[in-house]
This record gives structure tokens, sequence and C-alpha cells, in this order.
């Protein structure tokens, strides 16, 4: 398993398991998943190698797709941005008080994990796949969690 895999299976399968989890502790189990995701996009970012990182695998072999994820200077930038912005968030909203913190949590590490995919994506079909891993968490946090005019927007 490479760095560029377990910069997206990280935030995903601790957001499935999020769903999973009662009470406060899944705040915890956020914000540990979210930091080890920002020390793996940190060092995607400060790798020394001249070239970029690339890793590959077959997907569908009846479509000729295959999983392709390619991280080069802006992909890692975007990775590190995301990396940061997701601990700012779950600490930021330590004290407040979140209606099922389960599906909150990990509602955001589904969409942490689509957008680490969206940005190493090197292939058509996985970055369409990954987009919408992002759209589907994000609608469903802004129609649960959003303002007072929340559903016009949510559509729009």
């Amino acid at each position: 398993m490479t760095l560029l895999v377990s910069l997206i299976l990280i935030p995903f399968f601790t957001g499935v398991v999020s769903f999973l989890l009662k009470g406060n502790a899944v705040r915890v189990w956020a914000l540990v998943s979210s930091l080890c995701t920002l020390m793996l996009s940190v060092l995607l970012s400060c790798s020394s190698s001249a070239e970029p990182l690339a890793w590959s695998a077959p997907w569908i072999p009846g479509l000729g797709a295959q999983i392709s994820l390619y991280a080069d200077g802006m992909g890692a930038v975007l990775c590190l941005l995301t990396g940061i912005i997701m601990p700012v968030i779950f600490i930021s909203g330590w004290n407040k008080f979140v209606e099922r913190p389960h599906a909150f949590y990990g509602l955001l590490l589904l969409a942490q994990a689509g957008l680490m995919g969206v940005f190493l994506s090197h292939d058509a079909l996985l970055f369409y796949f990954s987009w919408e891993l992002v759209l589907i968490p994000v609608y469903f946090l802004c129609s649960q969690w959003g303002g007072e005019r929340r559903i016009p927007v949510t559509f729009k």
C-alpha cells in the first residue's frame, strides 16, 4: 500500500466506522483520523524525489479503466490544504453541540476521502467517482446541519 492510496483509504474507512460509533468518542476518532491524514499529506508534500509519485492498478477491465493516482506539485499542495483544514474544522467545533455526531463526522471524513481522490486521480472515471463521493456527503451535511435556508441552498 502506498502513500497515495493511504491518503484516500484512511479517511474513507474511518468515516465508515464513524457511523457505527456512539457518543463523543466519534469526535476523538475523527480528529485522530484527520491528523493521520494530515501527517501523510505533509509527507507527500515534503517528499524529496524529483519525479511525482504515481500508482495504478486495474479497476474495471471491461471498460479499460484503472485506478490511477498521480501526485504532482499542485495535487500535493491541494492534498496538504485538505489535510490541514479537516483537523481545523474538527477542533473549531469541539465544544459545540452537534446532533447525531456520528453522522456529521462520518460525512466529513467521507468528503475528505473524496477530495483526496479528486486531487490525486489521474483517470477520468476515478475523478468522476471521487467527485461524486464528495458531493453526496456535502449534500447531506448542508441539508442536515446548514443554516435557516439550508434546503433551497442544498438544491442549488
